[in-house]
């Protein structure tokens, strides 16, 4: 299970399994670009690598934090998709 975390300009991300348990910080100028659905945020660390972001599952905030946010870092790479 990940566990996402959004601050003022990393990402924190929180791994527990019974194998791993872990913890990440991922500044958000690494991502390289973000798509957005209407369920699901794809963070693409790499064009090969992407976290996969459940908008139902966040708390504490607003989707349109975490919107504004990743776009000021991504700029013209933030793709919001219809469907």
């Amino acid at each position: 299970q990940n566990d996402y975390l959004f601050s003022d300009n990393v990402l924190k991300v929180l791994t527990q399994s019974d194998e791993y348990n872990g913890q990440a910080e991922i500044e958000y100028s690494v991502f390289v670009k973000v798509y957005e659905t209407s369920a699901y945020f794809f963070l693409f660390q790499t064009n090969n690598q992407v976290f996969l972001v459940d908008k139902s599952t966040v708390t504490g905030g607003s989707i349109d934090d975490i919107r504004n946010k990743l776009s000021s870092y991504v700029k013209d790479k933030y793709f919001i998709c219809k469907y």
